[in-house]
């Protein structure tokens, strides 16, 4: 008993052709030895599968090298702000010292020297400390110039010019005061404006 052929085709609901059916049933119609490839349900799985395997190693490569470019970027930031902060301390504290130094220096000069030879002068056009000796041999003008606390002696009758002294530490500013008799105030400041006011007896 032969095999019925439909009337009409099952998708599109079309009648067929009587010759394309009877040609189809005896096998040599238009899709007569064809050969369709088998289908692969694997395939399309195995395709899904490997893009999520690259993905996974991918991301487990990355990753790990992203932390450590962060932690990296942050020990360096730490790093850099303790040197800064370090750096601003030792300047801040050689300030202090170059301040306290010159106040101890014009403190100690000024108790060695003889009563009535301390006076504040010029030497220049700049405000000096002047300090003479009692027999008239040598009289000492201590200033600022040039970011330098200077130190110079000159015999009675020499000029004396500001750029012939001896640095003795750094100063920004140097002025001088009688708050009173017999009380000088000294204010000096360093070159990083750190400044530091002393008043000292003077007898």
């Amino acid at each position: 008993m032969g095999r019925a052929l439909p009337e009409k085709c099952e998708v599109f609901g079309r009648p067929l052709r009587p010759d394309l059916r009877q040609a189809d049933l005896r096998g040599e119609g238009p899709a007569a030895g064809r050969e369709h490839p088998p289908l692969r349900r694997g395939h399309s799985k195995g395709r899904i599968g490997g893009h999520m395997k690259k993905r996974t190693f991918s991301v487990n490569v990355i990753l790990p090298i992203l932390l450590f470019g962060a932690f990296a970027l942050l020990a360096m930031g730490v790093a850099v702000r303790s040197v800064r902060a370090y750096k601003q301390e030792e300047a801040a504290a050689k300030e202090n010292e170059s301040a306290r130094v010159i106040s101890a220096y014009i403190r100690q000069k000024v108790r060695q020297a003889d009563p009535g030879t301390v006076a504040i002068g010029q030497i220049g056009r700049r405000q000096a400390l002047v300090i003479a000796q009692t027999d008239g041999s040598w009289t000492t003008y201590i200033y600022q110039y040039r970011g330098q606390l200077m130190e110079q002696a000159v015999q009675p009758g020499a000029a004396a010019a500001p750029e012939g002294g001896t640095a003795i530490a750094e100063a920004k500013t140097f002025k001088l005061k009688w708050v009173s008799p017999g009380l000088l105030q000294v204010t000096s400041a360093a070159l990083g404006g750190r400044s530091e006011t002393a008043v000292i007896a003077v007898y």
